[in-house]
């Protein structure tokens, strides 16, 4: 085993206290009632939520493929960070929309996980309408380089 490798796998053991920690700075800073962070083979098109913080609603592991969506094109395959401002882009974006909207979320922040030139995952966190701003998805994109090294360990 290199190096990395054990650097690598003991990162692995504390990924989730890793997420533990970056969910309470999201919480601090956007105050969301759905929050979830998920690894993305691009290959495959899947998406592997890693964390929620509504377990009982979106628990983790759980896997499903991205069919393409404004979404999807924006987060996974450009980078890029999404803002959904309102009910009708929840129903554009996620194919899960009835459950995220009975939850109470009718805005959400999305911001890709890259590496060395790669999208690797992507956070959504979602609130009520009109929680957020579009500047706050440019700061939510700022906060996940903290969450690399995790999904990096996880390949």
């Amino acid at each position: 085993m290199t190096d990395l490798n054990k650097v690598l796998g003991a990162y692995e053991r504390g990924s989730s206290a890793t997420l533990d920690a970056f969910g309470e700075a999201c919480q601090s800073v956007f105050a969301p009632r759905l929050m979830t962070v998920f690894a993305w083979n691009s290959e495959s098109d899947l998406c592997t939520r890693i964390w929620s913080n509504r377990p009982n609603s979106y628990p983790v592991p759980a896997e499903k493929k991205m069919g393409p969506t404004e979404w999807g094109a924006c987060v996974l395959h450009a980078g890029e960070p999404w803002y959904g401002l309102d009910e009708a882009a929840i129903r554009k974006a996620f194919f899960d929309h009835e459950k995220i909207l009975a939850l109470g979320c009718g805005a959400c922040l999305s911001a890709a996980i890259k590496w060395d030139g790669q999208i690797i995952g992507a956070v959504s966190v979602l609130d009520v309408e009109g929680a957020y701003v579009p500047t706050d998805a440019d700061r939510l994109e700022r906060m996940v380089a903290a969450l690399v090294p995790v999904l990096l360990a996880r390949r």
